[in-house]
């Protein structure tokens, strides 16, 4: 009885494992490209940097790829979202675009595409809170933007 014992947890367990769906996948997007560079073309000091860390962490990509994909923060917008009665800024948008391509060996069959991504943040007199406040939504934001990107350079590599 002892000797069926293990037998009986591996039958178990490949019966579960295969009757519940389950199935061993990568855990971050993998893009058959290498992330060759991002570029910032607005005022917004850094706002690259913050974009590129977002791209390498949100994703894998090949270096010994052929194709490459370059990043470019195009427009940085950021505005008033809502107001109270006596007129201060409550909530602070942002919005940022972004413009990407993949380019292989063969230059014509580059692909590319222009991603938005958009947020709001608390507004607060104090200038290091307000600080704190404007830097986590950027860093929201370029994730949010990253993960747009990786989406659509996972479907649509070269």
């Amino acid at each position: 009885m002892n000797s069926r014992l293990p037998l009986t947890a591996v039958l178990f367990f490949i019966f579960l494992v295969s009757s519940c769906g389950y199935r061993f996948v990568q855990p971050f997007p993998h893009s058959n490209c290498a992330l060759e560079e991002v570029k910032n073309a607005t005022p917004e000091p850094g706002i690259d940097r913050v974009l590129e860390k977002a791209l390498r962490e949100g994703g894998t990509f090949s270096p010994a790829s052929s194709g490459r994909l370059f990043v470019v923060v195009t427009r940085f917008v950021e505005a008033v979202a809502t107001v109270d009665s006596d007129g201060i800024p409550i909530r602070q948008k942002l919005s940022m675009e972004v413009s990407w391509r993949i380019q292989g060996e063969d230059p014509s069959r580059a692909v590319s595409g222009k991603e938005t991504a958009s947020g709001t943040y608390p507004f607060s007199r104090e200038a290091v809170q307000l600080d704190w406040n404007r830097a986590g939504a950027i860093r929201l934001l370029a994730e949010e933007a990253a993960g747009r990107i990786l989406d659509q350079v996972e479907a649509s590599a070269p």
